[in-house]
């Protein structure tokens, strides 16, 4: 996950940890809520999940966004198995090689104040 980053999706919204530390999620719809931040790898020791810690600002697609709600969201990603596509396919605007296929959930999601490390 660190050297390549990944993306998951639970079928209404998407998830995206880049391999430079920057976070984005949002709706696969036409609205919904919106994160930009960064995460990173909190612990990897807790049986097979990764412990992945992000902080976020908050927002709102098509709707008032405050200028000042920022989140903490701790997900727990476990092991799986990476599978290549047979023909690469745009998937909510990227074009990825191959698909991870993993339990996760979403521990927490607690408001902060702003981070240092978010814009």
């Amino acid at each position: 996950m660190k050297d390549s980053g990944i993306i998951l999706t639970d079928g209404s919204s998407s998830y995206t940890f880049a391999k430079d530390g920057t976070f984005s999620a949002g709706p696969l719809g036409m609205s919904g809520r919106i994160f930009t931040g960064n995460w990173k790898i909190e612990d990897h020791s807790a049986g097979s999940a990764a412990k992945v810690v992000v902080e976020a600002k908050l927002g709102w697609i098509n709707g008032a966004s405050p200028n000042d709600d920022y989140r903490r969201i701790v997900f727990f990603i476990y092991s799986g198995k990476t599978t290549p596509f047979e023909r690469p396919k745009v998937v909510h605007r990227f074009m990825p090689q191959s698909y991870y296929q993993c339990y996760w959930l979403i521990d927490e999601m607690t408001r902060i104040a702003k981070p240092s490390t978010t814009k």
